[in-house]
């Protein structure tokens, strides 16, 4: 038997509109999505087409493979995630997978948040966070990183 693609009920939480831990386990409960695991480090693992449809944005079936990575905790997965919320105009739920990857190392994270943050998109804005995720993220050699703190120093 092929094994279905899961993700944890925290990454259901964060594709879906912020829907509540208790909102997933009624779900669990009224059979309305199938649980899986739980997961060897305990976690409750939902059945991924279970909670698609209730997604904030459209995914394909070619995404899963993102969205399984995403959820196991890979910065890279998540950082490109976060990305496409952004570019969805959902930057509420894109910034918090931005923030996942940039605590996780993903320079291209920390480069984003950097300009959520210094514009106030998605999360409060904050000059100072900014400037720490774009030096970081410079440190780490992101090239468009290093270019936006070069020119704030320039100017």
């Amino acid at each position: 038997m092929t094994e279905l693609p899961t993700i944890t009920i925290e990454t259901a939480m964060a594709i879906t509109d912020r829907r509540s831990k208790r909102t997933w386990m009624r779900r669990l409960e009224e059979g309305a999505v199938r649980q899986v695991g739980p997961d060897a480090g305990l976690q409750t693992r939902l059945v991924l087409e279970d909670v698609l449809p209730a997604a904030a944005i459209p995914f394909t079936a070619d995404m899963e493979p993102l969205l399984m990575q995403a959820s196991m905790g890979h910065a890279e997965a998540q950082a490109e995630l976060g990305q496409m919320f952004c570019l969805a105009d959902r930057n509420d739920l894109g910034a918090y997978w931005l923030q996942q990857a940039a605590e996780r190392g993903s320079a291209d994270a920390m480069q984003w948040l950097a300009v959520l943050s210094a514009r106030g998109v998605g999360v409060a804005q904050d000059h100072g966070e900014s400037l720490r995720w774009l030096r970081r993220a410079a440190q780490l050699g992101h090239s468009i990183a290093r270019e936006q703190l070069g020119g704030l120093q320039a100017a």
